[in-house]
């Protein structure tokens, strides 16, 4: 049988020998494919093969790296193809090793298994190392260091005490706004005046003031320039020699008087020098 057929089937057999006895058919396959294993059935007709995977052994070691004598338990769980294969087992007391038996070594497809350990529990005082091949777990122990001094904590400061608030300002009553001043009515401008011609001015009027003297055979006239008007308002001798002169008008009096005599001297001079 070949190509995995399951079944084969033999015909125009015989049913009796000789003497009448049935005869008794059975199967059995005589060469065994390697890597299987038969078993036939009661009747001896059906066959079964059985794949053999083979077994193997795996032993796992614990390597304790410094530390106290006296190791903590840990945990080995075995890992085939990469997946957890069966319960963990602990090794305690500084146990260094551990064997797992009867365990397949191919699969199905005749694939050989890879196995693997790991420490699933240990302790914190050792770091775990895992070999290349993957079947040793070394512990190292965690030296201690010296603590380090703790920092001496701050003095806490002092708070601040609170500023006493302000107490708020009365706000002012605001001031009543002015009434706005009606502004005055335009005042009509004064129509202008025509200028005044000027009046017309006149040369002066020469002024004859008469002087006296005594025992002097003729009247002495002295000219001078005055206002047109002072001849006019010039008393009479009469009036003269009536008026009483004001008390206020002495000084002045007596400076025209000296005024008069020294023109008087003067027109006397020029006459005589004619003479």
């Amino acid at each position: 049988m070949a190509d995995g057929e399951t079944t084969y089937t033999w015909s125009n057999l015989p049913l009796n020998d000789r003497t009448g006895a049935a005869y008794e058919y059975t199967i059995d396959e005589v060469a065994v494919p390697e890597s299987y294993t038969k078993t036939i059935s009661e009747d001896g007709l059906t066959i079964t093969n059985h794949y053999d995977q083979g077994e193997t052994e795996i032993t796992g070691t614990k390597v304790w790296d410094g530390g106290p004598a006296e190791k903590p338990t840990i945990e080995l769980q075995l890992y085939q193809n990469g997946e957890p294969y069966g319960p963990s087992v602990s090794l305690a007391d500084g146990q260094e090793n551990y064997t797992w038996t009867n365990l397949p070594e191919r699969d199905l497809e005749g694939q050989a298994y890879q196995y693997t350990i790991d420490e699933t529990k240990g302790s914190d005082l050792y770091t775990k190392e895992v070999s290349e091949d993957g079947l040793t777990v070394t512990n190292t122990f965690n030296k201690l260091t010296d603590p380090v001094d703790p920092v001496d904590p701050v003095d806490p400061v002092d708070p601040v005490d609170p500023v006493d608030p302000v107490d708020p300002v009365d706000p002012v009553d605001p001031v009543d706004p002015v009434d706005p001043v009606d502004p005055a009515d335009p005042v009509n401008p004064v129509d202008p005046t025509n200028p005044t011609d000027p009046t017309t001015t006149t040369d002066p009027v020469p002024v004859v003031q008469k002087m006296y003297l005594r025992n002097a055979p003729t009247m002495l006239t002295v000219n001078e320039q005055a206002n047109p008007t002072a001849a006019a308002d010039k008393p009479t001798e009469k009036q003269a020699q009536t008026t009483l002169p004001q008390t206020g008008d002495q000084d002045a009096q007596a400076i025209a008087f000296a005024v008069g005599a020294g023109l008087l001297l003067i027109a006397l001079a020029r006459k005589l020098s004619r003479n």
